[in-house]
């Protein structure tokens, strides 16, 4: 199975503090080997203009950018942005999507079953959610002081999941760069007009899930989804992963009166 949903059932889902699932080993053995032995993007392929040596920054090769890579990766990322893979996540997800956005149906005059889908890197028809799927990196950490790739955050008012598969190193003994999920503190929200950050402050630590070789989390967007990064140590090394997102024509939440 090229799936990254193949080892969850429904019971896996966390509901606390927004829906979400943490699966180690979450694709089979040898096609995570094949996957990670054939990685293709690393700091070399990225082009000089993009000012690939600046320390810790992301960088993506979407589904649509294939050509030349190895074919199991063509297969994952064809089927990760179908309508095939759409309906298995539904089926896995549809309480956990209608628990965060209740009218999301109703929104879009379709059940979520009833989604067309388009790939979001090259769209094509008339649609209700755009998906993508890419190899991802965060560059070298060259600087002495650890840094995060990204802060406490939620992801942008359209995106209904997001998904992120770690595809580590073996020879990788930094540290940093697990994934952390935050709540609310209190009843205040404020969130940051551009990326829509979050000040720590104002949230707590819930679970933090380790960078490591062949761990997924995939949770459900939503304006209380607030995750962020862990601070990498210096580095020669990548931050590997096939990220996954699906993102929908309308928006999910709107915060633009609580931007700060």
């Amino acid at each position: 199975m090229l799936s990254i949903l193949q080892n969850i059932k429904k019971e896996d889902i966390k509901y606390d503090p927004f829906p979400h699932v943490v699966i180690k080993n979450a694709l089979n053995q040898k096609l995570y080997d094949t996957l990670s032995s054939n990685f293709p993007l690393r700091r070399k392929n990225v082009p000089k203009k993009s000012k690939s040596r600046v320390s810790n920054k992301r960088y993506d090769l979407w589904s649509h950018t294939t050509k030349k890579i190895h074919h199991k990766w063509k297969k994952v990322m064809a089927y990760h942005t179908s309508s095939e893979f759409w309906l298995e996540f539904v089926s896995l997800f549809r309480d956990a999507i209608l628990q965060c956005h209740p009218n999301i149906e109703e929104q879009h005059k379709r059940k979520l079953e009833d989604f067309r889908t388009t790939v979001a890197s090259h769209p094509v028809g008339k649609h209700e959610i755009a998906i993508e799927c890419a190899a991802s990196i965060n560059s070298p950490v060259t600087t002495a002081r650890p840094t995060s790739v990204r802060s406490t955050h939620v992801d942008n008012e359209h995106e209904l999941y997001g998904a992120l598969l770690y595809m580590r190193n073996k020879k990788d003994n930094s540290t940093g760069g697990d994934l952390q999920i935050f709540r609310w503190k209190d009843d205040e929200r404020r969130y940051s007009k551009k990326g829509l950050g979050i000040n720590h402050n104002m949230c707590s630590l819930v679970e933090t899930v380790p960078y490591e070789a062949n761990t997924m989390i995939l949770f459900i967007n939503s304006a209380n989804s607030i995750h962020g990064v862990t601070p990498r140590s210096r580095t020669k090394l990548t931050r590997k992963f096939l990220t996954i997102h699906g993102c929908t024509t309308h928006k999910l939440f709107n915060v633009s009166d609580k931007f700060e």
